[in-house]
């Protein structure tokens, strides 16, 4: 019986293992694309559902040769039209991007690839306060409420991988011409983490409940 419950307790020790290596693998092989600060502006305008302008407040050495001005095109989304006639779902991602950043301070990831696109638009990730602690992606945002396509192009991102929200407190501003990195698991990578976290904690008390001693009762 003692030989039994040692390889019982066995198994679930290995499997406990197997588990906790499941965790580790998630975050080790759950890439999320890193979000850099390259600039802050006010935002003044919302042109259409994946454009703004910007009056551009703190700047990194990679936006040195923009502003003080900006036309900021939000990075692998497309929005529908406004011109030259109004496509269906057109006033609801402008009247939501207006939500998200009119009138705001927003954080800009400029592409390191071309910094702006033919039309002399910075091409950037946007990031707007979303509460206290965190900012959200928007690009991903207006995707993830259908009110935009996934319109990727030769840039550094890949918008499916970058997080949704991310922290940026007072200490993450730009300085002195450098970058400040955010990253974050994200909605999805998160969600791998609690589940794989769940296993664990299942098996480890699986493991705790077989090795209690049985209480023993005397006999009537």
């Amino acid at each position: 019986m003692e030989t039994e419950k040692l390889y019982a307790n066995s198994a679930l020790i290995v499997v406990a293992i197997f588990a906790f290596a499941q965790v580790s693998y998630t975050l080790s092989s759950y890439q999320i694309h890193e979000l850099e600060v390259d600039a802050l502006c006010n935002v003044y305008r919302v042109v259409d559902g994946d454009t703004l302008r910007c009056k551009l407040v703190e700047r990194s050495e990679k936006s040195r040769g923009i502003g003080p001005d900006l036309r900021v095109r939000l990075a692998d989304v497309n929005a529908p039209e406004l011109r030259p006639e109004i496509e269906p779902g057109a006033l609801e991602a402008l009247k939501r991007l207006e939500e998200l950043v009119f009138e705001k301070t927003v954080a800009l990831d400029i592409d390191d690839h071309g910094v702006t696109d033919r039309y002399g638009r910075v091409v950037a990730i946007v990031l707007a306060p979303w509460n206290d602690t965190h900012w959200v992606n928007v690009n991903l945002l207006l995707v993830i409420e259908g009110l935009a396509s996934i319109w990727e192009h030769d840039n550094e991102w890949r918008l499916a991988d970058t997080p949704l929200f991310v922290q940026l407190g007072m200490d993450d501003r730009v300085k002195d011409g450098g970058t400040n990195v955010l990253s974050s698991l994200g909605a999805q990578g998160l969600l791998e983490l609690l589940l794989s976290g769940a296993l664990v904690l299942f098996f480890v008390k699986l493991v705790l409940i077989s090795r209690r001693r049985p209480r023993k009762f005397p006999r009537l």
